[in-house]
């Protein structure tokens, strides 16, 4: 199992957040393939279904334009050798490994976008990183006003 991710300090975009968050999945699905393919962690031909969080901000439409985005750019990058065969939503109370996305994200999210007084949130959070021994703020993606860390 490895962990991706990528974030925003909300601080550093004038984008939307919407668009933040297509752009960031994009980049994720796309850097993500690069990864695990140059680390032989999977190797090709290969098809992948990806499951993401409903109440995000990805309605039907841009998720038809991203699997058309990334399939384009896995046909140009891996010889048609990868492809995003299926994109599906689910409610994190119908998935534990959403639900564990989540709490991974609201950790990170906590330590990059908080910066009131401490609280048990932010001791929480602090605990979600050390114990899986996240780094963050590595990597600054151009274009993007974000941070990615490939960790696995």
């Amino acid at each position: 199992m490895s962990l991706k991710f990528a974030a925003v300090e909300r601080s550093r975009t004038r984008r939307s957040i919407d668009e933040v968050i297509h752009k960031l999945h994009e980049y994720m699905l796309i850097r993500g393939a690069e990864h695990e393919i140059g680390s032989g962690r999977i190797d090709l031909p290969r098809e992948i279904d990806l499951t993401v969080d409903e109440e995000q901000s990805l309605d039907m439409f841009a998720l038809a334009d991203l699997k058309r985005r990334i399939n384009d750019r896995y046909r140009e990058d891996f010889n048609s050798q990868l492809t995003l065969s299926e994109i599906q939503t689910t409610s994190s109370r119908n998935s534990r490994l959403v639900q564990l996305a989540d709490v991974l994200a609201g950790a990170i999210n906590r330590r990059l976008n908080h910066h009131g007084a401490s609280n048990f949130k932010d001791e929480m959070a602090d605990m979600v990183i050390s114990k899986l021994g996240i780094t963050l703020g590595e990597g600054d993606l151009p274009g993007l006003d974000a941070t990615a860390l490939f960790w696995v």
